[in-house]
């Protein structure tokens, strides 16, 4: 997708239902990850890190890369293009991952940003560094509360690369509800709720964690049931719903990290709360 006015190019990843369902099944073997040939991942620094191998497999075993890079540098010349953004979800949010930490690695001149739905983890802490270590790369995860993808493949070795947005759906759809009740105390509700969502308040709409910092940890217990019977909440209309309800309804997007805040000495000897000033803090905007 070309946003010329812009000057940005979207790609997106998609997987087929088949591949995405591979990612719930592996939960089951608790795939470890392995330093061996199918699993490699180079990087043009000349840097090679472990990743999933079911990732790493379908990644590399068509020349898609290939292509999708030459067309793109077309694309960059043609259109003066200086932003490309990676997007995909689940399976897709994974080979988006990979697709855009090598992108960015190997165009050093280029803002490139990940944007992300439901994705799962691709490597570990080696993976995770390299993706850390890009200056020109920004990776954002959209995490439903109830969707079980984000917390797969099980193992302290796998680990998330980049920030994390996370949406409380079920408090977003009791505002809905409400709404029909009384408009003028609807509206009361929606900005109540949503008040604190740019802080530390754990009962926010919206919450975002710089690099996973200060994050609450996720329980998998009882979800091998949730897989079964709340499958609807891993699909990508369960985000989009999600985000048009922030749009529709006028609820405020988290604007700063959780934790992210420093108290400084304002008028009068007062303590003022004042957002810090971090070059990520775009990236929650």
């Amino acid at each position: 997708i070309l946003r010329g006015g812009l000057r940005e190019v979207i790609v997106c990843y998609c997987g087929s239902r088949e591949e995405q369902e591979v990612c719930v099944r592996e939960r089951r073997t608790q795939t470890r990850l392995k330093s061996d040939a199918k699993s490699m991942c180079y990087f043009n620094t000349g840097t090679q890190v472990p990743i999933h191998p079911h990732f790493n497999k379908t990644y590399f075993s068509s020349n898609v890369e290939t292509r999708l890079f030459t067309r793109l540098k077309e694309i960059i010349t043609t259109h003066s293009i200086s932003n490309v953004v990676f997007t995909g979800h689940s399976f897709g949010a994974a080979l988006s991952t990979i697709g855009g930490v090598r992108f960015a690695g190997s165009h050093p001149t280029l803002s490139v940003s990940c944007t992300l739905f439901g994705a799962p983890k691709v490597g570990g802490v080696a993976f995770r560094s390299v993706a850390h270590c890009l200056g020109n790369l920004r990776i954002i995860r959209l995490e439903h509360e109830h969707d079980f993808s984000p917390a797969l493949p099980e193992g302290p070795e796998w680990r998330h690369a980049g920030h994390t947005i996370t949406l409380a759906i079920a408090k977003l759809s009791s505002i809905k509800k409400n709404q029909h009740k009384s408009s003028s105390k609807s509206h009361t509700n929606i900005h109540s709720a949503a008040k604190g969502s740019s802080s530390n308040n754990p009962k926010a709409l919206v919450m975002a964690y710089r690099f996973d910092e200060k994050r609450p940890g996720r329980r998998m217990s009882g979800w091998n049931v949730k897989m079964k019977t709340k499958k609807h909440d891993h699909d990508i209309s369960s985000y989009v719903h999600a985000i048009e309800t922030f749009t529709h309804m006028g609820i405020p997007w988290v604007e700063k990290f959780v934790g992210y805040d420093v108290v400084e000495e304002g008028r009068n000897g007062e303590e003022a709360r004042v957002p810090v000033n971090d070059v990520e803090a775009r990236c929650v905007i």
